[in-house]
């Protein structure tokens, strides 16, 4: 047998008690046990042949779960030779992927848990090049304080860093801090903010320790960004069908890159979806508003191409017809896209249903990919009100599974719609990172994944608008460029603002600019200055 013990720091609340759900079982999920200093932790333990764990953590009142992570879950990589493992986890709210590279399922990217070692990964998306993370701690074994001696973390790509440490044992909990060293200058260093680090536990000679989900602390960095924020149903092209889809999003890109700006903030990818208040519980209802993406903005062309040639021409009409409209409905180009890509369901017949991508995406992202689909379809059937669903007006897990498998064809077909929408959002996201551009949604966290060299996701727009209302007694980015706008004369509205001093920017620069993105962006960049 070999024993797998789990710690977690969590503040919960009165009455709250953390439990571990495995294989995202969470009707047998294992209760936890509360520590002094509201560290929580459990000890399992697994066949000796297991070489896989799949996991999650949920937070129980009453016997109920009120909260559960919104990432798609942990997974735990056990080579031979481990008697025993430390796992200590951090709480992940990230829905975009798993925690980390350390516990991932690919062989091809997790690293090798070796006997004795301590492993940590850490988050740390840096602006440049010229900065390496390090770790430095009190014990002889991670430098004694000493930042000449401290231990170098290694890039493992998408802003993560790693590090696999042998020690020699020491007295436990020791301190520790992770450090920022310039490539330039060996005297530049920065200490993350915040209380020391903490290692609890020095592995033995057939144990190991993974410290995983953290986060480097440092909230100085200035990065100097730039981002441009867009509402895809606006990015209309002559191929569209109504409003703009995922397809254009290379050509938006392109522009971005072209005109040096570091970021793209995508909003409404699921805002006209009709999420039911109050049906699902609320932390189901984040989950499904963060990854659902309406399917007004799937690209057909890039699912496949209609067989049936006057099928084929009749759609091509009627997208044009909505094309040409100046704003067209949203729910006819939703209705015209999900009725075509029925006929393409049908023509691809189980090629795609039935394929191995298809169902990790599935099984990958049931926990929000199910309470939408049958939520979906019981709006379809019932109306929008949920007092009219009969057992169904309250949500329950194991219900909802059974109308799910009543009404099989019908979900199969949302999670197709769902699958290729993801597919095509992917493919911008690779291309922007070839660009070093990152693609997030409106509230600054990335779209899928981490970004690429990219500075704190969740921070961006926060940096941004804060630098701004320090600089202007509470203007926004968004109230900015609202506030621009209602004004006819863009420069004298510029020439008002400078005048109050409430910015510090040159307007010979913004009025000469040619068009309105391209002073909004100058001034945003002038203003994070």
């Amino acid at each position: 047998m070999r024993k797998v013990t789990f710690y977690i720091h969590y503040n919960t609340q009165w009455g709250e008690e953390l439990h571990l759900a495995l294989n995202n079982d969470r009707s047998s999920a294992v209760k936890m046990t509360f520590t002094p200093g509201c560290v929580w932790m459990t000890t399992l333990q697994f066949e000796s042949g297991t070489r896989q764990l799949h996991y999650r953590y949920l937070v129980k009142c009453g016997g109920r779960i009120v909260r559960e992570e919104l990432c798609a879950g942990h997974v735990l990589s056990l080579d031979d030779g481990i008697a025993h493992c430390h796992v200590e986890d951090c709480w992940d709210d990230n829905c975009a992927n798993t925690v980390g590279v350390i516990l991932c399922a690919d062989d091809d990217c997790r690293v090798a848990l070796q006997p004795g070692q301590i492993v940590m990964e850490v988050l740390a998306p840096l602006r440049d090049h010229h900065h390496r993370l390090a770790l430095v701690g009190a014990a002889e074994a991670l430098g004694g304080w000493n930042v000449k001696r401290a231990i170098a973390l290694q890039p493992v790509g998408e802003g993560l860093w790693r590090a696999s440490i042998s020690m020699p044992a020491c007295d436990v909990p020791t301190p520790f801090k992770f450090i920022l060293t310039s490539t330039a200058r060996r005297s530049d260093v920065v200490w993350e903010q915040g209380d020391n680090r903490w290692l609890r536990h020095v592995p033995h000679a057939d144990e190991v320790t993974v410290l995983a989900g953290l986060r480097f602390r440092n909230q100085q960095l200035a990065w100097k960004r730039v981002a441009t924020l867009v509402s895809l149903a606006m990015l209309r092209s002559e191929r569209d069908m109504g409003c703009g889809d995922l397809g254009d999003l290379r050509k938006l890109l392109q522009w971005a890159h072209a005109a040096g700006q570091d970021a793209i903030m995508l909003t409404g990818l699921g805002d006209q979806l009709g999420v039911v208040q109050g049906w699902m519980p609320e932390h189901l209802r984040q989950l499904v508003t963060k990854n659902a993406i309406d399917a007004a903005y799937l690209r057909l062309s890039m699912i496949a191409t209609l067989a049936d040639r006057k099928l084929k021409a009749q759609y091509q009409r009627e997208g044009l017809a909505l094309n040409a409209m100046e704003q067209a409905p949203l729910e006819q180009v939703r209705r015209l896209k999900l009725d075509a890509a029925r006929h393409l369901m049908a023509q691809m017949g189980s090629s795609v249903v039935r394929s191995h991508a298809f169902r990790h995406f599935v099984r990958e992202n049931s926990l929000w990919l199910k309470p939408f689909a049958a939520q979906q379809i019981l709006q379809q059937i019932n109306g929008n009100n949920a007092a009219d669903w009969g057992v169904y007006q309250r949500y329950d897990s194991e219900r909802v599974e059974r109308f799910l498998k009543g009404h099989h064809r019908e979900a199969e077909f949302i999670y197709f719609v769902q699958y290729h929408l993801r597919q095509q959002l992917l493919k911008a996201v690779d291309f922007a990172k070839t660009l070093h551009i990152s693609l997030l949604c409106d509230g600054g966290e990335p779209l899928l994944g981490k970004p690429f060299d990219a500075c704190e996701p969740w921070t961006l727009e926060k940096q941004i608008e804060r630098r701004l209302r320090d600089a202007g007694e509470g203007l926004s980015l968004v109230s900015l460029r609202e506030w621009l706008m209602t004004e006819s004369d863009f420069a004298a509205r510029l020439a008002a603002l400078a005048q109050d001093k409430r910015l510090p920017i040159s307007l010979e620069e913004l009025v000469a600019a040619s068009d309105f993105n391209h002073r909004l962006a100058a001034l945003v960049q002038r203003a994070v200055k």
